[in-house]
């Protein structure tokens, strides 16, 4: 739900005159975009540069796991790209197939993971349900053209599809044998700076309460994972974040 949740977030800012204070969050939902078109990217790679003719299986068509919502879904979102580029791909959701066939009848569907599996090139897992987590790489070997899988919610094991012959890549994993990236000097200052500002902003905090405040109901926020970005933001952290940026609400200077 994080992009619905940025976007209100921002809207409720312009209402109090500050939009232009949360310009950040709007990064943050390009870097989430960006990490769509990585994944299209990743696929891409795996079958040589193109999607001409590949064919691509799916799992995952759902917003989240436990729901058929498929509302701004990565899932669908991806599949529609790949299949854009010329590729035939098959989707399998345990719950979302009736609502995705209707938004995306030019898909092809399956009935279970292995089916979606059948003859490709590349499978993508993009919807982290439980049954594709515990899914068997040897099994679904032995149905697809290629071994080669996109972990797109970094939800499967790396070793143990790698140790069943397949070619693996996720968003914020390395390579075997390629050094991690450290952040950039620039990185680190900028995050230095905001730190500083932070420190010196604790009379202004109580002012944002307000908005910060429904994020506390949630043991964490999810993000999707992206090079150089944690899986995870904690509550305090975001808390931290927004009472680091002055907002102008109703006019007032001082603490609330």
């Amino acid at each position: 739900c994080l992009p619905k949740d940025i976007r209100a977030f921002m809207a409720r800012a312009d209402d109090l005159g500050a939009g232009q204070s949360l310009a950040f969050l709007g990064a943050v939902d390009a870097i989430n975009g960006r990490c769509r078109s990585r994944t299209v990217g990743l696929a891409r790679e795996l079958v040589g540069g193109s999607f001409d003719g590949r064919r691509v299986g799916v799992l995952g068509a759902a917003f989240k796991p436990d729901c058929d919502d498929i509302r701004d879904s990565p899932a669908l979102d991806v599949a529609a790209a790949v299949h854009r580029l010329g590729a035939q791909v098959t989707v399998y959701d345990p719950e979302a197939m009736g609502n995705a066939r209707r938004l995306h009848p030019d898909l092809k569907y399956a009935d279970s993971a292995v089916e979606a599996a059948r003859d490709t090139d590349v499978m993508m897992l993009l919807t982290e349900w439980q049954e594709f987590r515990d899914a068997d790489p040897e099994i679904i070997a032995k149905v697809v053209t290629q071994r080669n899988v996109v972990d797109g919610r970094n939800a499967l094991d790396p070793a143990r599809w790698r140790a069943a012959g397949w070619s693996y890549r996720a968003l914020g994993r390395n390579l075997p044998g390629r050094p991690a990236r450290l952040p950039s000097q620039g990185r680190l200052a900028r995050a230095a700076r905001l730190a500083g500002r932070q420190r010196g902003s604790t009379g202004r905090r109580h002012r944002h309460r307000a908005l910060v405040q429904p994020y506390h109901q949630f043991g964490a926020v999810r993000l999707p994972a992206c090079r150089d970005l944690p899986a995870f933001v904690d509550p305090p952290v975001l808390r931290d974040v927004v009472g680091a940026v002055r907002l102008r609400a109703g006019g007032a200077d001082g603490p609330a």
